[in-house]
Parts: structure tokens; sequence; C-alpha cells
């Protein structure tokens, strides 16, 4: 797993056509804008409707969920990052024992309360967001989410040693920070993972992560841009399903 670890992120089916590397405080204040121009709520879809995880599991039970929220809220940025990073460890030494299920059940809510979803889909559109319906950005929303757990459950599958260690958290503006960590593999290399948050209703969420200087955020918009003008929105659907189905089989 670790030789692969700042690679997670970046897993995708389809070639990556990555840019240069947004100004993503102005990216995330101008989607902002957006947002409460088109009404895209901060919740996005119900979070607990991840039914197609490519497994037999149903999504994450709502009682847990509802749990796991009420915790998120009231984190600040830096506790909300170690919290994802200690589930990470967690899912990593259960390994193969847990099984792709189980990991990706324990890492469901942690993620869909870490990840601002329906803002990062926005995000990751771009200006294909104002040409979809409602149907179609609610669908989106609930792929990506299920594709993001999906891709932490695959890689994230083993342990040899190694630990997260938060660095710094600055404001990078109001209502948005960053959070910088490092993961040192059990050989002794490092990783530099630098996480942009914003302030939500519901409380800090990430919004970004950038993995030794390659932005997941410009990957995705580089990717699925190029999906939406060659083929359009269904393909662009089929093609994180397909990838879904893929984590799941290969940990089968």
């Amino acid at each position: 797993m670790n030789r692969k670890l700042a690679y997670v992120f970046l897993v995708s089916t389809i070639s990556l056509f990555a840019g240069g590397l947004p100004n993503l405080a102005a990216d995330a204040q101008e989607a902002g804008a957006k947002e409460a121009a088109t009404g895209t709520n901060e919740t996005g879809t119900n979070e607990t409707g991840t039914n197609e995880t490519g497994t037999n599991e149903t999504g994450t039970k709502a009682a847990g969920t509802k749990a796991a929220a009420t915790k998120a809220a009231g984190t600040g940025p830096k506790e909300l990052v170690d919290r994802l990073h200690a589930t990470l460890i967690r899912a990593m030494k259960g390994g193969h024992a847990m099984g792709y299920e189980g990991r990706y059940k324990l890492l469901s809510p942690v993620i869909l309360q870490s990840y601002d979803m329906p803002y990062i889909a926005q995000l990751t559109l771009g200006s294909y967001w104002s040409t979809l319906s409602e149907a179609q950005r609610d669908q989106f929303i609930q792929v990506l989410q299920q594709y993001s757990i999906a891709n932490y459950a695959a890689e994230f599958d083993s342990y040899n040693g190694g630990s997260f260690e938060t660095q710094s958290e600055q404001s990078a503006q109001p209502g948005i920070n960053s959070v910088s960590s490092t993961f040192t593999s059990g050989s002794g290399k490092q990783h530099q993972f630098n996480y942009l948050l914003r302030q939500t209703p519901k409380g800090w969420r990430i919004i970004n992560v950038i993995v030794d200087g390659v932005s997941d955020l410009s990957l995705k918009r580089s990717q699925y841009a190029y999906v939406m003008k060659t083929d359009g929105f269904d393909a662009l659907i089929k093609k994180l399903k397909e990838s879904i189905q893929k984590f799941s089989s290969r940990n089968a």
C-alpha cells in the first residue's frame, strides 16, 4: 500500500489531462456565489444513499451517519483531518481481514462527513454544472460519493507501518483554511498531504487534497471536462460506475 499512497486520490479509468493547478481558494469563492444563485444546497443528496458500492452493502446506516455528522459539526479543520487519517490507518490495519466491504463500511461515514461532496461535484464540473438538470446533479453527487469511498476502500488495503502527522493549519481567506500533513511510511519515505477546507453550516469540510504537489481537484476537473465535452454526462456516469465495480472486483 505505501508505495501507492501518494496516488490514491488520482485513480481513474480515464486518461489524465491535468493542466496547471487552479487557484482553489478563488474557485471556492466563485463556486459559492454560483451555489447561492443556483440553489445548490450544502448537503446535496442523502448522504446515506450510497447504494452502488459494487458490493451487497446498501450503504451506511442512518444512525451511524447521523452520529458522524454530529461529531463532525463541531470539529475544527485540524481535528477533522486527524480524524480522517486515524480512520485511514484503521482501514489499512484491517486490511484483507476486514475485506473490501468492511473497509467501505468503516470509511463511508467518515469520508462523507469530512468532504464537501456536493461542493466538490460542482467544482469538478465547472461550467458544465449549470447545464445539468437537478436530477442529473443529484445523480452525479451520489455517484461521486460512491466512487470516492470505493477508491479509499480499495487502495487503503494493507499496513506496513507508517503514520500521519499534521504539521500546520492556516487561514487562506475567511472561511477557507489549509491543513498540511505528512505521511511517513514504514520505510521512512515521506509524502506531503495538503488539504483545503471551507467552513459550511455543518462545520468544516475538505474541498481539495494536494498530494506531493498534485491536486486531486485539478485532475478531476480536467478528466471530467474532457469526458463531458467528448461523450457527455451519461458517459461520465458510466465510467465512474465502471471504476466502482473494478474497485470491488479486484478486492473480491
